[in-house]
């Protein structure tokens, strides 16, 4: 394959891409290897269809109408970006999975990820985003939103959640989906299963009110 097809081919992806959209050297691994899909990243850096948002991570450009200024991208998404970069496996940790949830308005200083990697921290905006190693197979065998919702159950402490809290909860998730969750964590602790279980009771008792 020429050079001129691994251009095209990116270029392509980029086209097809939602303005904004976060791209890392492995997102092209399937078009092209790391130094000529590099040589291609970089022209698009001088063309300004690419801009750079830290090392060997590169945002789509989504322009605010009423600014006219370049959106950055939320710690949330850079997390996910620096991931797949480093092919870590993350899950929101502490008050960044309560704030992804909807459950905190307070907007963390730090943002926080268990990871499969080493621990690692990277300014971010006004803030940063750390990684903290963890063995625990947790973020390994569980589905991202459900590892999410466990660490923001852990994170609110068995005796902070009442029903309030779980139905705000309920309403993030089909029934469908919800009875997948549950099955995928019989095996985290006991406590937090349960609160799992009283949401898909709650979901249940929803429902029949509607009958």
């Amino acid at each position: 394959m020429h050079k001129k097809d691994y251009s095209d081919q990116i270029k392509e992806r980029l086209e097809e891409s939602d303005d904004g959209t976060l791209f890392v050297m492995s997102d092209f691994a399937d078009i092209a290897p790391n130094n000529a899909a590099n040589r291609v990243i970089l022209r698009l850096l001088d063309e300004n269809r690419l801009r750079a948002i830290m090392r060997g991570i590169y945002q789509k450009p989504k322009v605010n109408p009423l600014l006219g200024e370049c959106e950055e991208p939320t710690s949330d998404e850079v997390a996910s970006a620096l991931s797949r970069k480093n092919g870590w496996t993350i899950c929101p940790n502490g008050d960044t999975a309560l704030n992804l949830l909807g459950l905190s308005t307070q907007v963390p200083a730090v943002w926080s990820y268990l990871s499969s990697g080493p621990y690692k921290c990277y300014p971010y905006g006004a803030g940063k985003i750390a990684f903290t190693h963890t063995a625990n197979r947790m973020i390994n065998s569980l589905s991202p939103d459900t590892a999410l919702l466990v660490q923001a159950i852990r994170a609110l402490g068995d005796a902070h959640i009442d029903d309030g809290i779980l139905s705000r909860l309920v309403s993030r998730y089909s029934k469908e989906r919800l009875a997948e969750m549950e099955q995928e964590t019989r095996a985290v602790p006991d406590w937090i299963h349960s609160k799992i279980v009283r949401m898909k009771e709650l979901q249940n008792e929803k429902a029949n009110q509607c009958i």
